[in-house]
């Protein structure tokens, strides 16, 4: 195969500007190939970083209604986890809340996971300097310690290796450093600090508190399926047991794996993604493999002389073969070399969109996927010119040689290799475009407040400082409201326990004035929310009866409430919430032991997951933050004009005037918070996106050189049928009426393509829907003003041409 080797690269180094727009074709389809497979392959195929990872489960509550999402545990459903089930081998639970950590001069806020002891058996994984903590610390009253990352050991230690046993001090509480965790390990999500949680089963708040998260390891031999039908069994007697919930409540537990759990819903996205980046794969083919047919035509004699000196079929096919695997090996090479740019772009771009992003690259099976898309290319790429230049007809290849055009059966090859990337790059387009419009729709879709222009930052008040509570919190923050509104570029600033966005959200049993209950049935949940008077003019979350909070709303005035308009119409439907009361707590708790709080105004509803959710079902219910108090608030500034993270300096110089060893945390704007959770549809419409114009650009240079060649081949005829009288326009209109025909059966063929495409992304649209006419439209008409221009510029040369000239060349 040497020679055959040596001749194919002569023949491509003879004309070197198509090899290079061959190679550059290829190196594109192969090279967006291997990038997408490469996040699949570290999203869905590659095992989490444990021991056994198949093995590991997430337990969740549930209620049998849809619009009802996942529970947490509370601290006595986790005990019960523990004890009484025979397939898992251990089970923990955890909680986090983010803490000031103290070691030096400088604190720092850091994430901090309490978890029960049983979480290093689940995981697996111990710790690379000293230990990770045991049953012993994992109880009331026992001796504080905490297990730190591997990056906070680096970047606030650094690196030190005698770190175990140093004292630093966590909320102004002094910890003993028992053990660094091995690099790489965060696990739950931006772990910086695991602690113990020391559960009290002597002091167990109510079941209703749910909180902590549970995760499990399965025995040995046991399947998913059959953990999830023993959990069901063993839970399905709780509410009799509980008295929590009546047995019809639909109350239920859900299993599932770890790695599904940490996909989420990002694996429809990344599998449409791969069929597209397959349709892009496709077109690169049928445009390549058209291109390699004209080279095929300009060597006709070449392939005449050969066949007539006695080379055979198999000759011919191994040498278009090699010229093919050649152009595809090169091509594959700059495409890989460019998917590992192009991975590290979109890790950057869209980080929160990608699970396990931080693990996405080329490793040894996406190198090995490559190079198998590289070889079917090259095989489906040489399919069609093989086909033609091995099976020469000497007489009827004379005729065509001698009359300077291409056969019959080539012209059919090439037309129906065009259609194919009209088809395949319309019905890209109209996927590509309904997501664009679900995304558009998500950016404008009603939150229920404005996020622009609002800086967001997380203050949490440790204890050891603030041993008295509600008084010294309340303090801080109102001397914070003062300093905050004194200051030039601030409109307004208010503070609230949970921000919408944020991901958690506590809620609570609530008992409401006038509205019946049954002792057993399950009460209104609805979210718990301590604000200060100014939040809601912060997020201008609008204030639809009665009034906000004002400064009087104090510890020593009467207490009070504002509900959101879902809670007051599920709570009093068709009544008027103002003056009602409400409480929390269970129906049957004592008198006194919960307060009763007045409605003094209602706001609009909140989508605190973002616009893709729905409102909270039970709805959302504030307080004032000096009846409320809580020690952890964010706090929202609303920028009077211009980029709000310019207030940055300006806001911790405040804090600091007041505490400055008071540190900020989670520091980010509220468009920011919201462009985080718009980031699976943002990145699955951009690269969508992407691809629609990379098709588009393909189907018009295949469309473009198809007519090309059409006024090559009929040079001799567009002269003679100038010198006998026809006008440039019907010499326009003959070519462009060619290449129309051809546009016409791609788009029948690509609506028919599209069509199908739209009903798989159907789940991933918003508002959308997936035969939007306008879309559509959109995309036909786009494409066929791009092929009429592909088609008027070389038919437009036609007209053009000096009828002595053609007829000369002919």
């Amino acid at each position: 195969m040497l020679p055959d080797l040596r001749i194919a690269v002569r023949q491509l180094l003879k004309k070197p500007g198509l090899a290079a727009a061959l190679i550059a074709t290829l190196a594109l389809g192969i090279g967006a190939t291997t990038a997408i497979f490469s996040l699949i392959n570290t999203v869905l195929l590659r095992p989490l970083p444990y021991p056994d990872p198949d093995r590991l489960v997430r337990i969740w509550g549930k209620f049998t209604q849809p619009d009802i999402p996942r529970l947490m545990a509370s601290e006595k459903e986790v005990l019960d986890y523990q004890k009484n089930f025979g397939s898992f081998a251990a089970v923990a639970g955890w909680a986090w809340r983010d803490a000031n950590l103290t070691a030096g001069d400088q604190p720092e806020r850091v994430r901090v996971y309490y978890l029960t002891h049983q979480f290093w058996d689940v995981m697996g994984v111990k710790a690379a300097i000293g230990r990770t903590f045991d049953k012993a610390d994992d109880q009331p009253g026992a001796q504080p310690v905490i297990v730190i990352s591997h990056g906070l050991w680096r970047r606030r230690f650094g690196g030190d290796p005698k770190i175990v046993g140093q004292e630093v001090q966590l909320n102004l509480t002094p910890r003993t450093i028992v053990g660094v965790m091995p690099e790489g390990f965060a696990y739950p999500q931006k772990a910086e600090v695991w602690s113990p949680f020391g559960i009290d089963p002597a002091n167990l708040p109510p079941r209703q508190e749910r909180y902590m998260e549970v995760v499990a390891r399965m025995i040995p031999g046991i399947t998913i399926e059959q953990a999830r039908a023993d959990l069901h069994a063993q839970t399905s007697q709780w509410p009799k047991w509980w008295g929590a919930y009546p047995p019809n409540s639909g109350w239920d537990t859900e299993l599932i794996s770890m790695l599904e759990q940490e996909v989420g819903d990002v694996r429809p996205a990344l599998f449409i993604l791969l069929a597209a980046v397959g349709f892009v794969l496709l077109i690169t083919c049928a445009n390549v493999g058209s291109m390699l047919l004209v080279r095929v035509e300009a060597r006709s004699r070449e392939i005449l002389v050969r066949s007539a000196l006695g080379a055979g079929r198999g000759a011919l096919v191994r040498q278009f073969t090699l010229e093919s695997l050649l152009l595809a090996l090169v091509g594959g090479g700059i495409g890989v070399a460019a998917a590992s740019v192009a991975i590290r772009a979109v890790v950057h771009r869209f980080p929160a969109a990608i699970p396990r992003a931080a693990d996405v690259g080329l490793d040894s099976r996406v190198l090995a996927f490559a190079f198998g898309v590289t070889l079917l290319t090259a095989l489906f790429v040489s399919l069609v010119p093989a086909w033609h230049g091995a099976r020469p007809d000497l007489s009827q290849s004379l005729k065509e040689v001698a009359s300077s055009t291409m056969g019959g059966a080539k012209q059919w090859s090439q037309r129906v290799l065009v259609v194919l990337q009209i088809a395949l790059a319309i019905a890209l387009l109209t996927g590509a475009g309904l997501l664009i419009g679900s995304f558009f729709r998500l950016r404008s879709e009603a939150v229920g407040f404005n996020p622009e222009n609002v800086l967001t930052m997380q203050i949490a008040l440790p204890r050891a400082r603030y041993p008295d509570g509600g008084p010294q919190i309340a303090a801080f923050f109102a001397d914070l409201d003062r300093r905050l509104a004194s200051e030039q570029g601030i409109a307004v600033s208010g503070l609230v326990s949970h921000l919408p966005l944020g991901g958690t959200n506590f809620t609570s049993t609530l008992v409401a004035e006038g509205r019946p209950t049954v002792i057993g049935e399950p009460q209104p949940e609805p979210g718990l929310r301590s604000v200060t008077p100014g939040y809601f003019s912060a997020l201008r979350l609008p204030v639809k009866r009665g009034r906000a909070f004002t400064d009087s709303d104090d510890s020593q005035a009467p207490w009070v409430a504002i509900l959101d308009e879902r809670l007051a119409a599920n709570l009093w439907p068709g009544k008027d919430p103002l003056g009602r009361r409400v409480r929390l707590g269970p129906p049957d708790a004592e008198e006194g032991t919960f307060p009763w709080r007045t409605v003094v105004g209602v706001v609009g509803e909140v989508r605190d997951s973002g616009p893709t959710a729905l409102p909270s079902t039970e709805g959302n219910i504030y307080f004032p933050e000096t009846q409320q108090p809580e020690r952890s608030m964010y706090l929202a500034v609303r920028a009077e004009s211009g980029d709000p993270e310019k207030l940055v300096p300006t806001v911790r110089a405040a804090i600091r005037a007041i505490d400055r060893d008071q540190p900020v945390g989670d520091v980010a704007t509220l468009e920011q918070r919201l462009a985080d959770v718009l980031a699976r549809p943002r990145f699955s419409a951009i690269l969508l996106a992407s691809f629609g114009a990379l098709a588009l650009i393909l189907a018009a240079v295949g469309i473009y050189s198809v007519v090309a060649q059409m006024v090559v081949r009929r040079t001799g005829e567009i002269g003679l049928r100038m010198a006998l009288g026809a006008d440039r326009g019907s010499i326009l209109g003959l070519l462009a009426r060619r290449g129309l025909s051809l546009v016409a059966i791609g788009v029948a063929l690509g609506l028919g393509l599209a069509f199908g495409l739209s009903r798989l992304i159907a789940r991933l649209l918003f508002g959308v829907g997936g035969g939007s006419l306008a879309t559509y439209a959109s995309v036909v008409g786009l494409l066929v003003v791009v092929a009429v221009a592909a088609i008027l510029w070389p038919a437009r040369r036609a007209s053009r041409l000096d009828p002595l000239i053609a007829l000369r060349q002919e």
